[in-house]
């Protein structure tokens, strides 16, 4: 960890262990509507074109609940809170303690309750433009009038090349399903008390401080599901935590999660906007969407394959063989390797079935292991000490 951080993260610290949030602020500038707080000296902001976004303290509360935990900190408001949103907190500290050892309780500082507004009847969902998010949008009856992307979770906010890119391909789903797009930018996830904890661990009170910071518009925000019921795997957004997020004005929704991601895909291979438009890369290596060689890449690509889509499927790489980008990927972590044998058992050519195979045969040397095993030891010792530089 670079010595910038490390004094960042301390910086967040000195003041007895509070995380301190607000006064909450809202500006205009031209089309572009802001709502700001600064969180233990550090500006935080949310900002849009496309609606006005309300100085929401749950909003807030939603994203640095996780970090707070994460850094065993209290939290101190400079601004009123939900009384449902604070009752929910007291829910939520107990599952994210059986998760990953955090403190059963915070202890939350406000000024006293929130004003509460009617609750709007429309409704919005989430959407990265990924299997979770279309099979929301397509197969699922939300009845939801916007979608919402948030450019700064991962895509960054300064990325701009990037998020013009998207933004053609979210217009254009918003377009043909009838919905009215939301883009959202922040800076959230460059806070030191946001960026040293990992982002599967808290991004799903980021997701929900979206529909708080949308409350004025919505009532009720759908989340797409990452995770199966039968998969015990603990997670940022959840079917048990997404809906304690809530407040009186605004219900979450956490989708049905019946169905693992690819099984999703499956059901929608002939859909022209997901063979156009499925977005499944958060590594970035290519400036135009999916790089076509991370495991998540490879493994949708393997399927459309199967299903006889991938030449129908221009988001991708169609030219390289399969064969040949298997054996340019690194090994892969065990706990992926079931997922490729449940393609091969699906059925496969041959040449891609020997190439899997070789991918799967394929370790990396001990010593990286022990150097990431090492380095994220570091990093939690780090983010939860008592640090002064």
């Amino acid at each position: 960890m670079r010595l910038k951080g490390i004094k960042e993260l301390a910086t967040t610290m000195v003041d007895h262990k509070y995380c301190d949030i607000g006064p909450i602020r809202s500006s205009r500038k031209g089309d572009t509507h802001r709502v700001q707080a600064t969180v233990n000296g550090y500006p935080v902001w949310f900002e849009s074109t496309d609606v006005i976004l309300r100085p929401s303290a749950e909003a807030f509360g939603s994203c640095f609940l996780v970090p707070a935990l994460h850094a065993r900190c209290r939290i101190r408001f400079h601004d009123s809170l939900s009384p449902r949103w604070r009752e929910n907190v007291d829910q939520l500290s107990p599952i994210f303690h059986k998760w990953w050892d955090y403190p059963e309780t915070i202890p939350i500082e406000c000024e006293g309750d929130g004003n509460l507004s009617e609750k709007s009847p429309d409704a919005a969902q989430c959407f990265s433009g990924g299997a979770d998010s279309f099979y929301s949008l397509l197969r699922m009856n939300h009845q939801t009038r916007y979608l919402v992307f948030v450019h700064g979770f991962d895509i960054s906010y300064r990325d701009n090349y990037r998020m013009h890119m998207y933004r053609h391909a979210f217009d254009e789903i918003c377009r043909e399903t009838g919905k009215t797009p939301i883009v959202i930018r922040t800076n959230l996830r460059k806070h030191p008390f946001v960026k040293h904890v990992p982002w599967e661990n808290s991004h799903g009170g980021a997701l929900a401080a979206t529909g708080h910071l949308l409350s004025d518009t919505i009532g009720r925000l759908v989340i797409a599901s990452s995770y199966t019921y039968d998969d015990a795997h603990s997670c940022g957004s959840h079917w048990d935590t997404d809906p304690l997020w809530a407040s009186e004005n605004l219900e979450i929704v956490h989708d049905d999660a019946t169905l693992y991601r690819l099984n999703k895909l499956k059901t929608m291979v002939d859909e022209p906007l997901v063979q156009q438009y499925l977005r499944v890369c958060f590594e970035n290596r290519s400036t135009h969407g999916n790089c076509s060689r991370c495991d998540k890449c490879v493994r949708t690509m393997l399927l459309l394959h199967q299903h006889g889509q991938l030449q129908n499927s221009p988001c991708f790489d169609r030219q390289t063989p399969l064969p040949k980008i298997l054996d340019s990927m690194a090994p892969i972590p065990k706990d992926l390797h079931g997922r490729y044998e449940e393609l091969i058992e699906e059925g496969l050519p041959a040449e891609i079935e020997a190439a899997i195979r070789r991918l799967l045969e394929r370790e990396r040397p001990p010593r990286y292991w022990r150097t990431l095993r090492t380095l994220n030891k570091v990093k939690l010792a780090l983010a939860r000490a008592h640090i002064h530089l």
